[in-house]
C-alpha cells in the first residue's frame, strides 16, 4: 500500500460528480493505496522538511459529503510515496507559495506529480506559444495600442483573454471591424494582467477539444466541448456541453508533437485544449474532464495517471 498525497482546494469546493482530483483519488484508493488529502492551509516548512496536516480518506462510495469518514493525518513530506498537485488557476500568490513549499517536498525525495516549477512558469496560454506552428496568429501584450491594431489585422475576427483567468473567464469574442473591442482589451490591462489577442477560428461550433497527455503519450479518448446556442464559451465551467469520444488524428499529431517535451519537464499530466485543428491552450496545474470520460466511454483515464505517477516515483506497482 502506497501513501499518495493530493495537495487540492478546499474541498467544500469540489463537486464529486465532475471533479478529476476527486476521481483521481477515487482511482488511488481503489487500487488500494492510502488517499491523503491537504490544502495550502496545511503546509508549513522548517529546516527539517515539509510538514504536511491533512486527512486520510478513505473515498467510500456515494458518501455525502465525498470526503465523510476523514480521519486527521499529520506528517512530513518523506512520509508520502508521490504527491499529487492540484490546484486550480489563477496562478496567484497562494499557489506559488504552495508550488515552492512542494519544491522543497521535490528537493527532498518525494516526487510531486506535476512539477511545481514547471506549473510555476507554464501560464497555459503563453506555453502554447512554445510551438508556433500550432498555434492560431496570436499577439500578448500589455500595450492597448499593440493589441487593437493587431486585431483589426484579423479579417475573420478575433478572440481578446486575459491571462491567469480559467473557466472561460475573461473570454471575449468578436467579429472583425466591432467596435466594442478597444473596451475589453482595456478592461482586461486595467486588471494589471497581460491580454491574448488571437485569430478567431472558423469552426469553434463544431467544438473545443480537451486531449490528454499522459506520460509523454496521447490518450487513446478525448473530450469534445460543445458552446450553448450563441455563446463562444466551450468550457464545462461556463456551461459547455462535453461529449467523449476517441482521438482524432489531427490531434493526435498535436499531442504527439508536444508529448515528449511535458515529459522532459516533469508534466505527467496535461490537458492540450486544439480548436478547428489548432492548439490554444496547455493547461498542466490541474487539468479536468477524466469524469466525463469515465462515464461515456467507461475508460479510467484517472486508473492509469495514478499507475503512472507511481511509477514515475520509482514505486512497485
Amino acid at each position: 500500500m502506497k501513501k499518495i498525497g493530493f495537495l487540492i482546494d478546499p474541498p467544500e469546493r469540489l463537486d464529486p460528480a465532475k471533479d478529476s482530483s476527486i476521481e483521481l483519488m477515487r482511482s488511488a484508493a481503489a487500487a488500494g493505496n492510502q488517499v491523503i488529502m491537504f490544502t495550502v492551509a496545511g503546509m508549513r516548512a522548517d529546516n527539517s522538511g515539509l510538514h504536511i496536516a491533512g486527512s486520510r480518506i478513505p473515498m467510500r462510495t456515494a458518501a455525502k459529503p465525498w470526503h465523510a469518514g476523514a480521519e486527521d493525518w499529520t506528517g512530513t513530506s518523506h512520509e508520502l510515496d508521490v504527491i499529487m498537485l492540484r490546484l486550480e488557476p489563477p496562478i496567484n500568490e497562494r499557489f506559488r507559495i504552495a508550488a515552492a513549499l512542494l519544491e522543497i517536498a521535490a528537493r527532498t525525495g518525494t516526487p510531486v506529480i506535476n512539477d511545481p516549477a514547471a506549473v510555476l512558469i507554464g501560464e497555459e496560454k503563453i506555453a502554447a506559444l512554445l510551438y508556433p506552428q500550432l498555434v492560431p496568429d496570436t499577439l500578448i501584450s500589455t500595450n492597448a495600442q499593440e493589441l487593437i491594431e493587431f486585431a483589426e489585422q484579423l479579417p475573420d475576427g478575433c478572440v481578446v483573454k486575459k491571462l491567469g483567468g480559467m473557466g472561460g473567464q475573461g473570454v471575449f469574442a468578436f467579429a472583425a471591424g466591432d467596435s466594442n473591442l478597444p473596451a475589453a482589451v482595456l478592461q482586461i490591462l486595467a486588471t494589471g494582467a497581460a491580454a491574448l489577442v488571437q485569430r478567431r477560428l472558423p469552426d469553434l461550433a463544431s467544438g473545443d477539444r480537451r486531449v490528454f497527455v499522459i506520460d509523454g503519450q496521447p490518450a487513446e479518448v478525448m473530450l469534445n466541448r460543445l458552446p450553448e446556442a450563441g455563446s463562444h464559451l466551450a468550457n464545462m465551467a461556463a456551461g459547455g456541453r462535453a461529449e467523449a469520444m476517441p482521438i482524432g488524428k489531427r490531434e493526435h499529431e498535436i499531442a504527439q508533437a508536444l508529448g515528449d517535451d511535458l515529459k522532459k519537464a516533469g508534466v505527467l499530466f496535461a490537458g492540450l485544449d486544439v480548436i478547428d485543428g489548432h492548439l490554444t491552450e496547455i493547461n498542466i496545474s490541474c487539468p479536468t474532464g477524466l469524469v466525463q470520460v469515465r462515464q461515456q466511454l467507461n475508460v479510467d483515464l484517472a486508473a492509469t495517471i495514478v499507475e503512472k505517477s507511481l511509477a514515475a516515483a520509482g514505486c512497485a506497482l
